[in-house]
C-alpha cells in the first residue's frame, strides 16, 4: 500500500440516497486529518457519519443480524410469524430507533430494569441472555 495514512473505508446503507448513516472505518495507519476530511464532505451531502472500529459486519450489521438471528427463533420456536415480528418490531422496539439509540433506551428504561430483564431472560432462553458485565 502506497498512502496507508490515506487509507478510510466506507460502509455505505441501501438505499444510499435516503439512508443517512454510513460508518467509517479508519485503518490503523490512517491520519485523523483524512477522517476529518471524509467526516465533513459526508456532512456536507447530508449524511451522518459515525466512526467504528474495524471488525467483520462494522456496528451496524452485528446489530441487524443479531436481531434477525432472535426474530428466525422466535419463527422456528412457533412463537410468532414471521409478519407478527415484522409488526410488534416495527410498532414497538423499531419505532424508537430513529429517535434513540440502544444505549438511550436503557437509560429511560433504567438500567435496574434492564438487569432484572437480562436475569428473568437468562433463565429461559439461558446463556444467550446472560446479563453483559458492562452493565
Amino acid at each position: 500500500m502506497q498512502r496507508p495514512e490515506r487509507l478510510l473505508g466506507m460502509h455505505w446503507f441501501n438505499p444510499p440516497d435516503w439512508t443517512p448513516g454510513v460508518e467509517l472505518i479508519p485503518g490503523r495507519a490512517t491520519n485523523p486529518d483524512a477522517v476529518a476530511h471524509v467526516r465533513a464532505f459526508l456532512r456536507r451531502i447530508g449524511k451522518r457519519p459515525v466512526v467504528v472500529g474495524s471488525a467483520p459486519g462494522f456496528v451496524v450489521n452485528w446489530l441487524q443480524f443479531a436481531l434477525f438471528r432472535e426474530a428466525v427463533t422466535w419463527v422456528a420456536d412457533r412463537l410468532a410469524t414471521p409478519a407478527e415480528v415484522d409488526v410488534a418490531e416495527r410498532s414497538c422496539f423499531g419505532f424508537r430507533l430513529p429517535f434513540f439509540g440502544p444505549f438511550q433506551i436503557a437509560d429511560m428504561a433504567g438500567l435496574d430494569v434492564y438487569a432484572k430483564v437480562f436475569a428473568t431472560l437468562e433463565q429461559e432462553p439461558g446463556e444467550r441472555f446472560r446479563m453483559p458485565d458492562l452493565l
